[in-house]
């Protein structure tokens, strides 16, 4: 997957509405989001076929990020379930 066509599918992403100020929740937007997880991948060979967890997901952009690279297995963990439920119909909980 390209660089842009991972930043285009993150920004269609949903985000916090209500951020929680005492989780320290903000969201990740596509533009690092993407960067990030594609420098991992195509700098170091970190995301393909590798089982990424991402503690406190919050709305899961990175996770998803990951499984569109190629990762194994994503696994994204979170105090809030309210975050959760953001994206949990597109993912395989």
């Amino acid at each position: 997957m390209k660089l842009k066509q991972l930043e285009s599918f993150l920004g269609n992403l949903d985000q916090f509405t209500s951020p929680k100020i005492e989780l320290e929740q903000y969201p990740t937007g596509p533009h690092i989001a993407s960067r990030m997880l594609y420098t991992a991948e195509n700098s170091f060979g970190d995301v393909c076929d590798k089982v990424v967890a991402d503690f406190g997901c919050g709305c899961g952009t990175l996770g998803i990020a990951a499984a569109l690279l190629g990762a194994d297995h994503v696994i994204g963990f979170d105090v809030d379930s309210d975050s959760l439920k953001l994206h949990t119909p597109m993912l395989k909980i």
